[in-house]
């Protein structure tokens, strides 16, 4: 089996923990903190309907590691 090109790990809040802004969504990218409008919408459409509209999930994505091949 081939190593994945993307690992993520980090801590998700539940349905009933949400906030109404992104300010306590944290992401990392190889170590750098970044904001992403793609990796936000990701995490907000897992919960899908779970969030009432214009609530955003707590979000610590400490690790997120990309394959320098892969860019």
């Amino acid at each position: 089996m081939l190593p994945s090109k993307i690992q993520i790990s980090g801590f998700i809040g539940q349905a009933g923990l949400s906030r109404q802004t992104r300010a306590q969504q944290l992401i990392f990218v190889n170590g750098r903190a970044i904001e992403s409008g793609l990796i936000t919408a990701a995490v907000r459409e897992g919960y899908h309907t779970a969030l009432m509209k214009g609530q955003y999930p707590v979000t610590f994505l400490f690790s997120i590691s990309i394959r320098a091949q892969s860019m």
